[in-house]
């Protein structure tokens, strides 16, 4: 009922998928597995326009989630500025309660939606992907499998 209400709203038809679909640089999402696969001719460049439309979104995922972290991180001033502390492994210095809320943040980043307008200049493309993704032979496991239901289902409604 809220995606009929959000595409009334919105007035295009959209593909509705989460972020943690696109995943980020340090957590690839399932997104980047179905459609790395061997392809020929229409199909790759149309795999292709998307793929880059979704690492743009992975750009800002990663930005999102590299701000979250620097929220949260211990901060210590060096030449008169105030830096982000990091740990000797390089990773960002977070106390516990940080890092809880931290992590919360990041939880919900992962599961807002991430929509792609349907448009006449893309919707050849979408239908392409959408079939690359129904016809995958690749495997999952239980997590992976769930998303790759909800990918399907997103395509699916999009294109009823």
């Amino acid at each position: 009922m809220a995606k009929k209400i959000k595409e009334e709203v919105r007035n295009v038809d959209s593909v509705v998928l989460k972020n943690g679909h696109v995943g980020t640089y340090a957590k690839e999402g399932i997104l980047f597995k179905l459609l790395n696969v061997p392809l020929h001719g229409q199909q790759s460049r149309s795999r292709n326009r998307i793929l880059k439309q979704i690492s743009l979104k992975r750009d800002e995922i990663e930005k999102d989630r590299v701000s979250i972290m620097e929220g949260y991180a211990e901060k210590e001033v060096v030449d008169g500025k105030e830096v982000v502390k990091l740990t000797e492994d390089g990773q960002y210095d977070i106390n516990t309660e940080g890092l809880i809320k931290a992590n919360e943040g990041y939880r919900k980043l992962m599961d807002e939606d991430y929509i792609i307008d349907i448009l006449p200049s893309n919707k050849v493309d979408l239908r392409t992907v959408k079939t690359i993704i129904e016809e995958s032979l690749v495997s999952f496991g239980t997590n992976d499998g769930a998303d790759y239901d909800d990918i399907c289902e997103g395509f699916e409604v999009a294109f009823k």
